[in-house]
This record gives C-alpha cells, sequence and structure tokens, in this order.
C-alpha cells in the first residue's frame, strides 16, 4: 500500500508501484499494488482500513486467480500505508485470518506522535526546515492528517486501534513483523514505538534503521537507499514463505 498522509497518493506512485514491481522481482512472488479510498471528501476512517482489509481478503480467497497459498500473504506499505497494512496484522490477529507476515516502511502507527529519543531529536535538529520544521510544526501536521483520517471525533471512533494498531492495548500474537524506519524522520519514533511494543508482547518481529535517509526514500525509483529497503523487505518475505513451508513438511514428515 502506497502512502501520502491518507490524504494524497494513488497505486501507479512510485512508493507503490515501483516497489511492487521490486518486490515481485526479487521474490519470485506475485505482488498485488493495493489502491484505497483517501480520507477526502468526507471519508474517514475506517473506510481506508476497511479498503485494505477487502483487498486482503480478496487476495487470500485468490479473487486474483493466480495460483497461491492462501495461507502465506503477506501485507505491506509505506508511511500511511504501512499504518493500513500495521492494521490489517492486528485486525487478523483479533479476527483471523492473519497474515503471514507484515512489511512496514516508515510507519505512523500512533496518535499522538510518540515523543522523539534524545537521540532522533538531536538528528532531526540538523535538518532544514523543509524536512524539518520542528518539534510543534509536526505535531500539528500529525493532528491534521489524523483529523482527515479519523474526523472530528478523532480517538472517539469505533476500534481506534484499527486505525492506529500502536494505540493497542495488547498486541500479543500481532504477526512476524519487519519495520524499517529512516534515521532522519520525526516518524522514527513510531516505528521504533512499534518495535518496542511488539518486542514486549512476545511478537517476532525485526528491524532496521535506515542511516541518513529521511521520510518517504521508496518513493524515488532507483535511490540506492530505495533498493536496499526492498532488499531486505524481499529477503524477509522469502524467509517467511520458506520457514512456513519448511515447518508444514517438517510436520507432515
Amino acid at each position: 500500500m502506497h502512502g501520502g498522509g491518507f490524504i494524497v497518493g494513488e497505486a501507479k506512485m512510485p512508493e507503490g508501484d515501483h516497489t511492487a514491481a521490486r518486490l515481485a522481482e526479487a521474490t519470485g512472488l506475485p505482488v498485488i499494488n493495493v489502491d484505497y479510498r483517501l480520507a477526502t471528501e468526507g471519508r474517514h476512517h475506517p473506510v481506508l482500513h476497511d479498503d485494505v482489509w477487502a483487498a486482503f481478503r480478496w487476495a487470500r480467497d485468490g479473487g486474483h486467480g493466480l495460483a497461491t497459498d492462501p495461507s502465506l500473504v503477506i501485507v505491506g506499505g509505506g508511511s500511511a500505508g504501512a499504518a493500513l497494512a500495521a492494521t490489517i496484522g492486528h485486525r487478523g490477529r483479533d479476527e483471523g485470518p492473519a497474515p503471514a507476515g507484515v512489511v512496514l516502511a516508515y510507519p505512523l502507527v500512533h496518535y499522538p506522535l510518540p515523543e522523539p529519543s534524545a537521540e532522533l531529536a538531536a538528528v532531526l535538529a540538523t535538518l532544514p526546515p523543509l524536512l524539518y520544521a520542528g518539534p510543534e510544526a509536526e505535531q500539528a501536521q500529525n493532528d491534521r492528517l489524523m483529523r482527515a483520517l479519523l474526523g472530528p471525533r478523532m480517538t472517539d471512533v469505533a476500534h481506534f486501534d484499527y486505525a492506529m494498531p500502536g494505540n493497542a492495548t495488547d498486541l500479543a500474537g500481532y504477526p512476524r513483523t519487519y519495520v524499517e524506519s529512516c534515521e532522519a524522520d520525526a516518524l522514527r519514533a513510531s516505528g521504533d514505538a512499534f518495535v518496542a511494543q511488539l518486542e514486549a508482547a512476545g511478537a517476532d518481529v525485526e528491524s532496521h534503521t535506515v542511516p541518513g535517509e529521511t521520510h518517504g526514500h521508496l518513493s524515488v525509483p532507483g535511490l540506492p537507499a530505495g533498493k536496499t529497503t526492498c532488499a531486505h523487505f524481499a529477503a524477509f518475505i522469502i524467509d517467511v514463505v520458506t520457514s512456513a513451508r519448511s515447518g508444514r513438511a517438517g510436520t507432515t514428515a
């Protein structure tokens, strides 16, 4: 799923289309580039979540017509698309079926945005105002996006944790997850916090921080950091699939 702060973006943007193509080539597996309705024109949560949940169920049910294993569907995305992917992991954990894995690039999964660590704050302080206008401006922008996503009731909505899974009170049993954040990105505070929450809940989670990179590098086709992130995602996906198949073989034997 592509990003765009829940209010802009489309499937053909590089973060969706180019990333999907890279992962398909690297893994040899079919990759579905999911579009979803945006939080515009009066649409709010759970519309976006319901769209990606429907896409996930469609993929599991074989609506694409490809010969695939429904138990090995993996979900992923960048930024707002990562938030939506993370909600599928959470709802799948609750209701079933759960995805086999979750891959998240620079996700926003908390509201309000967690305070940056001293290390992250020091990195952000070195950025020009065009990339980081300060903590007050960052929080104001996050508030604006959340008002668009959640509507006037804000956190007083049904299943707020299906909008911001980092706000869930219990993440035990969450699917296997890989999180890739950017070193010079205010949203790293959310990605790092989510990793810590998953670890505390006993979930199988891996993480990596892209050195020196700012938010949204998957939106630039051919960027070396983007290629590396796709390689990390592909390795995780292949390992999820291989491990699942090996486990079945061992059980059968």
